[in-house]
């Protein structure tokens, strides 16, 4: 598959649109850091520097972000899917402590019986 096909593939594009969403709250932590460390800073190039540090992190964190999704893809399973499924299973056995969920299958989508 040559790299502009693979770059449109569904996957990958979720993996950006999941990437650019994580970003949203990064960005927002990292400018909040930045703002609250500027406020104890009385010099100029404390702040500036400061300022910068927090645009080479907000440069960074994309990419990490992306990497890390990709390795959890990777792995089989996503950490949302995982989490939703434990819960699930963790709310069977407190509801039905008997066993009777793991002889019953519940069709279960993201979180919400269908």
């Amino acid at each position: 598959m040559n790299l502009p096909n693979q770059l449109l593939s569904p996957e990958s594009m979720r993996m950006i649109a999941l990437t650019l969403l994580q970003f949203l709250w990064q960005g927002a932590a990292l400018a909040a850091l930045a703002y609250a460390g500027m406020a104890f800073c009385r010099s100029a190039g404390w702040r500036y520097a400061m300022g910068v540090a927090a645009l080479v992190l907000m440069a960074v964190a994309p990419a990490v972000t992306l990497l890390t999704l990709t390795q959890q893809e990777r792995g089989g399973t996503s950490a949302v899917s995982s989490n939703v499924r434990a819960v699930d299973l963790q709310a069977a056995k407190t509801v039905a402590p008997d066993g009777f969920a793991e002889r019953t299958r519940i069709p279960v989508s993201h979180g919400v019986p269908s």
